[in-house]
């Protein structure tokens, strides 16, 4: 079994054992009273869910674990920010390379350990033990010989000869796991798909246009200077490096801007030379705006970075070792590093960063931190690694410190996949899906507003139980981290049924809890029994596999719901119809709520369990987080995974007073 990203597990033997135990395990055995009856109708189940519950419908957002130190750097292609800083709206980069949009940040105290991870090529990692780090596990080995295992290069598995010995690895597959969980036999993955910005910013054209002024650019970001007093910029050059000058020299005349060129500091050097503007306040003011933050730290957004600004940045502030065969980079920019980093990464380079603070014996103060990048221009690496997809950093050492922690920081992102990277270049992410629970509350309405049985709504289906439930009291306690099985989740509900959010004695179901729902479905502990005894009155009595789209459009036509599990993702932004594109890969389950076949493009309506992570046209007032999936796709890209499970009758609870449900 392999966790996905989202907490989906793909297990097809998890499938057949759950049919067996089904009276109608496939609903094309049982069709044939409701068949065609939704063909051309609407059916929108949110809406019966706003009705019954008060005019409200529950938006659902699955919990991130605890995050990052407070210093922890968050990369983006506007400024590198420290998480702490970190704001809603801000743009960062997503696991797979995207560019994404910060939807939420929380600081909070953490009783977990907080665990460093270090690595060749990078900086450390620093991460609670609970959060997921997207990772390639090396678990057997034909030998265990660890010497040559962390020299691992991609050619090992197929390479052997006197005195070496072939290594060969099980698999090699993408998996998120907790830091806690993490080994010196897992390497951290990089994505080598990185997304800059192609809009250059309409004032910065005239300095943009060309291949000098690029290169210029870049050399005034690796050694140049705003001058406030003056309103002018310099750029650091040396004598013996006079093509540079002579260079720069022609690009400023180019652009009629009027310089002096000098020798900085003659007493003391011969060397130093400078290379400075008469007023230039447009030119100035354009960047300071651009090329600095707020405490005066360079910056390198992502619609700078091409291979003529990189190419000045080198000039300036790199250097080529001895033998020629390494290029080398150093600065106390993190903005400056990191992007050159990113771009080094989309030229096929295998690039190593260091970070480090020196004490200044003859100041006898502590320096800036540094970063130091480097990389071989042949583009081979002795420990480091690339395939088509990641940069794989071997882990060197893991350190663990006891919590608590007063302030660990958490920021939630728009993205499908709900990573991000950290300054270290690791793809970092943490959630667990929530479909049955929407798919209990739509039976729930039903069985009240349509079937008009003599129960009320209490309020939204609780996901801990059913979570927990699904891995320990169904699957037994066999998953190794978070997640679970479709085919579980129907089976709880089934078995041992769904309830309400509210306080059972001194289980307080209330408030979502991530943390709970995770601690009762560790190993083999599951849900209390004093919850399983309330639970087990109150089961979905029908559940049934789907496997088509006119199968779907009939049972949602007819009051059911219907959980969909699959590797399937879809684009954050609906189009005019307020449909998504299928876009990327999710291991995920959500729920159907609402079908239309009427409509020009016939198709379903998805709720997911991020919060408002997409955006887009609506239509037929859809909630917050949902969108509309074309017929063809439903069934091909998703119904044909096997795991997707229609509920009907629930048994609900009996009125504690007079009957006001809405009629």
């Amino acid at each position: 079994m392999n966790e996905g990203p989202q907490g989906w597990i793909n297990d097809p033997k998890a499938v057949d054992e759950l049919m067996k135990d089904l009276p109608y395990p496939v609903f094309s055995d049982v069709w044939s009273p409701i068949k065609g009856s939704g063909k051309g109708q609407t059916v929108l189940l949110y809406e019966i869910i706003k009705r019954v519950s008060g005019g409200s419908f529950p938006i659902r957002k699955q919990s991130v674990g605890d995050c990052l130190m407070s210093d922890s750097l968050i990369l983006s292609p506007d400024k590198i920010k420290k998480v702490q800083d970190v704001q809603v709206g801000d743009r960062v980069y997503a696991g797979n390379g995207d560019i994404t949009t910060v939807v939420s940040t929380m600081c909070k105290k953490s009783y977990n350990p907080m665990v460093k991870i270090h690595t060749a090529g990078g900086i450390p990692l620093e991460v609670t033990s609970d959060h997921k780090v997207l990772t390639y596990q090396f678990g057997k080995f034909v030998n265990d010989n660890t010497k040559w295992r962390r020299r691992y290069s991609p050619g090992a598995a197929n390479r052997s000869g006197e005195g070496e010995v072939a290594t060969t690895f099980a698999t090699r597959e993408a998996t998120l796991v907790k830091a806690g969980d993490l080994t010196e036999s897992d390497y951290i993955l990089c994505p080598l798909d990185i997304k800059f910005d192609t809009k250059i910013p309409d004032d910065m054209l005239p300095y943009m246009g060309d291949k000098e002024s690029k290169w210029m650019i870049g050399l005034f970001l690796g050694d140049g200077h705003a001058k406030k007093s003056s309103k002018t910029l310099e750029w650091g050059c040396t004598s013996d490096e006079p093509k540079i000058e002579s260079r720069l020299c022609g690009v400023l005349e180019d652009l009629n801007i009027s310089y002096k060129a000098y020798f900085h500091c003659p007493k003391i050097s011969k060397k130093a030379r400078k290379v400075y503007t008469h007023k230039i306040e447009k030119m100035y003011n354009l960047f300071c705006h651009y090329f600095y933050d707020e405490d005066g730290m360079k910056l390198l957004p992502s619609w700078a970075i091409n291979d003529d600004v990189i190419q000045g940045l080198l000039d300036s502030d790199g250097y080529t070792s001895k033998d020629g065969q390494t290029q080398c980079f150093e600065n106390t920019s993190p903005s400056l590093v990191h992007g050159l980093r990113l771009w080094a990464l989309t030229r096929g380079y295998i690039p190593s960063l260091n970070k480090r603070q020196r004490f200044d014996k003859r100041t006898n103060k502590t320096n800036k931190i540094s970063y130091s990048l480097k990389w071989r221009l042949d583009k081979s690496s002795h420990r480091i690694w690339r395939d088509e997809q990641y940069l794989a950093m071997p882990i060197t050492k893991i350190e663990a410190k006891e919590g608590p922690h007063e302030e660990v920081y958490d920021i939630g992102v728009q993205h499908y996949l709900h990573t991000f990277l950290e300054g270290s270049g690791a793809a970092i992410s943490n959630c667990v899906s929530q479909g049955a629970a929407y798919a209990v509350d739509a039976v729930k309405a039903v069985d009240i507003y349509i079937k008009k049985e003599f129960e009320e709504w209490v309020a939204e289906t609780a996901t801990e139980d059913i979570y927990a439930g699904s891995r320990v009291q169904i699957g037994g306690g066999r998953i190794r981290g978070d997640g679970s099985v479709g085919a579980w989740a129907a089976k709880y509900v089934n078995k041992y049924g769904a309830l309400p959010r509210k306080k059972y004695g001194n289980v307080d179901l209330r408030k979502y809890s991530g943390s709970k729902a995770r601690d009762w479905g560790r190993g083999s502990k599951g849900v209390p029994s004093s919850i399983l005894k309330i639970a087990k009155e109150h089961p979905i009595q029908v559940v049934s596999r789907v496997d088509t789209y006119e199968q779907c459009r009939d049972l949602i036509a007819n009051g059911y719901a219907v959980t969909i599990a699959s590797m399937q993702g879809f684009s954050s932004t609906r189009d005019e119809d307020g449909f998504a594109k299928p876009k990327g890969s999710w291991a995920h389950q959500m729920c159907i709520l609402g079908v239309d076949d009427a409509h020009k493009r016939p198709g379903v309506l998805v709720q997911n369990s991020w919060g408002a992570w997409n955006g887009g046209p609506k239509r037929n007032n859809q909630p917050t987080g949902s969108f509309w999936v074309d017929a063809d796709v439903i069934e091909k890209k998703i119904f044909k995974q096997n795991d997707s499970w229609a509920y009907s009758s629930y048994v609900g609870f009996q009125p504690q007073k007079l009957n006001t449900r809405i009629i």
